[in-house]
């Protein structure tokens, strides 16, 4: 979310992002209990995002869900509430890695097969209570055209060898 230098009064974005993440995390508590309650084998994973486990955000969220987990003066603890794994979506080329220049067959075979688990050992180690040893699954993994706000310059195109040789 951008605004113009003429806003007035400018928006606090640090605070939105903290309501934002605090509703989400009471969305996700609503969601994680009601398909629990019709089917308490079925998994629940959240949140995957390259990086998420460095931005205010996810503190934020990760601050509210403890908070609804354990009680407090407002809430009943809700001790079954958390992650049955971590979703992630790995693109290269935009802001959800760090995968962002260089030629296809780099970018897909040498940036994203390090980081991925690089980033999955950082998360576990910073969100050890609520993540754990719980399964990380690749929800997305694909390719995004156009120019990222990233690099500022346009995305390679791939082949379909590309693709079948580096994507899948």
């Amino acid at each position: 979310c951008q605004w113009g230098e003429n806003v007035t009064p400018a928006p606090d974005l640090n605070a939105q992002t903290q309501k934002l993440a605090v509703k989400t995390a009471q969305e996700y508590a609503r969601v994680y209990l009601a398909i629990k309650e019709v089917d308490p084998t079925a998994r629940v994973l959240c949140c995957g995002q390259y990086h998420a486990d460095r931005t205010n955000w996810w503190v934020a969220f990760i601050t509210e869900l403890r908070r609804l987990r354990d009680g407090d003066a407002t809430t009943t603890p809700t001790p079954s509430l958390g992650f049955d794994g971590i979703h992630l979506h790995v693109y290269p080329y935009t802001g959800s890695t760090e995968c962002n220049s260089g030629p296809i067959n780099e970018v897909f075979d040498s940036c994203l097969r390090t980081k991925l688990p690089t980033y999955v050992a950082a998360f576990r180690a910073t969100e050890t209570v609520e993540v754990g040893d719980r399964p990380f699954w690749i929800t997305e993994y694909g390719y995004l055209y156009g120019p990222p706000s990233v690099t500022g310059t346009p995305t390679p195109t791939p082949s379909r060898l590309d693709v079948r040789n580096y994507l899948m």
